[in-house]
Parts: C-alpha cells; structure tokens; sequence
C-alpha cells in the first residue's frame, strides 16, 4: 500500500514536471517568433514598429486602449491607423483609417508581438515560469 502511495506521487510529480516544461516550450517557440520583429521598450512602440510595416504612408497612429489581457506579462493594444494604403494591397475601409488590435508579451529582454490564435494564458505563464 505504502510503495502504491509513492508511485503514485511520483508519477504526480513526473506529469507536473512534464506540464511546466511543456508551457515553457510553447511559451519560448511563440516568443521567438515574435522576436524576429524585434523588441521594444514598450508595447506602444511595438504596435507602431508593427503598422509601419503592414501600412504605407502612415500620417498618425492613435492608440485607442491599451488593456492587460489576463497577465501583467500581456498587454492588448487596439489602434487606429490613418495611412494612404496597406502594404499587402487591401483597401482602408470608407472610414479612412485601419483598426488594428495586437497582443504583446514581456521579456527578459523587452516586449514583443505574440498572434492573438496562440493560447496567450500559456504564453504569459511560461513567460512569468522563464523570468529571471
């Protein structure tokens, strides 16, 4: 009964070992990714870093909200980009400006893009799991 007890613990620990270096695994794959545009000093900067990209012409950016999405490591940014045009071709909407909402992550280093379709909890976690 008592050996039953142990393995059972052990084997326990070995899924929440195994869980923990899983969230850090995902959470490093999406943050390099967002790494190759770069790091920034704040998230502010890397949304406009990001439009200037993706718009051409660009004669202001207003950040509309910046919001923590469920972690301090994690903020939202929505923002209104009036340009001449979009690098990919697509026209603005009648309106005159693009409405564009990104997800940022910090790290050791600064904040970067993460893609809103990556599970953003697990990103922060294993972030927050990573941090020095």
């Amino acid at each position: 009964m008592r050996n039953r007890k142990r393995a059972l613990l052990f084997s326990l620990l070995v899924i929440v070992l195994l869980a923990l270096i899983a969230i850090a695994v995902y959470s490093t794959l999406q943050v390099r990714a967002g790494k190759k545009m770069g790091l920034y000093q704040t998230p502010e900067e890397c949304m406009y870093a990001l439009m200037a990209e993706e718009y051409t012409g660009i004669k202001r950016i207003e950040i509309a909200r910046m919001n923590r999405a469920m972690h301090d490591r994690l903020r939202f940014i929505k923002a209104y980009v009036y340009a001449e045009g979009r690098r990919n071709g697509l026209p603005l909407p009648e309106q005159g400006y693009g409405q564009e909402d990104r997800v940022f992550v910090r790290t050791g280093g600064g904040w970067t893009f993460v893609r809103k379709d990556c599970l953003l909890a697990i990103v922060a976690l294993g972030q927050w799991l990573l941090a020095p």
